[in-house]
């Protein structure tokens, strides 16, 4: 374990920084933070194969067809995942879905198949948090991040469609709304720091028992 210092925390998540922080100072309590990220990952890099087969409402050809290192199914849940699951956990924070677009469909799916795969990892079932970030709004009509080269105005909208349908087959979760804290020409948005804090708001209210505290932030029910 390292203490959070300026020399210690700059290969850190920015935003598990700014949760962690904001926890402790809401609870006054050592908080330990164990970070396991690849850039440009896809969803199914990360759960076993095994979760992949039995998710239901999915294309599991589709799912199971990662060409490259860091979308090969079971790859990163491999590396990253198993080699810290023997530390005790209380929860999960999550902060991923570009890598998915184009198959918005199957993302909720895929979302809590990962949870439920992750909370049989630690043993911990139901009772362990599973918190995640919208997708941040970017503008992914850039030629360089068209899925399959073809522009379509509506891609990000349809993958946070996706994330807001998980809150309803994922127990114990929220999620942390990032629509206005984007860049449409930056696609990590900026402001770290409410991301993270938002993420705490969850925690706090849903796992920590806190009152008086709006956290879950407005949802769209119908038009």
């Amino acid at each position: 374990w390292q203490t959070a210092t300026p020399a210690s925390v700059g290969q850190f998540s920015a935003v598990g920084y700014f949760f962690g922080r904001m926890l402790y100072k809401a609870l006054g309590i050592p908080v330990g933070l164990i970070t396991s990220n690849w850039g440009g990952s896809t969803i199914e890099a990360w759960m076993t194969v095994e979760a992949i087969d039995a998710t239901p409402g999915i294309d599991h050809a589709v799912a199971k067809s990662g060409t490259y290192d860091n979308s090969i199914p079971q790859r990163l849940y491999n590396g990253m995942i198993l080699p810290v699951c023997r530390y005790t956990a209380k929860g999960f924070i999550w902060y991923q879905g570009e890598s998915n677009k184009g198959y918005h469909a199957k993302y909720p799916y895929d979302m809590a198949a990962l949870a439920a795969n992750w909370r049989a990892a630690w043993g911990g079932g139901e009772q362990m948090p599973f918190y995640y970030v919208q997708l941040a709004p970017f503008d992914y009509d850039i030629p360089m991040h068209r899925f399959r080269g073809e522009e379509n105005p509506i891609l990000l909208p349809l993958m946070v469609e996706a994330q807001i349908r998980a809150l309803d087959l994922i127990p114990n979760t929220g999620m942390a709304v990032n629509t206005d804290l984007g860049d449409e020409t930056q696609i990590h948005p900026p402001r770290k720091d409410l991301v993270g804090q938002r993420l705490a708001l969850l925690a706090l209210t849903g796992t920590y028992g806190c009152e008086g505290i709006d956290s879950r932030g407005p949802l769209f029910e119908r038009a």
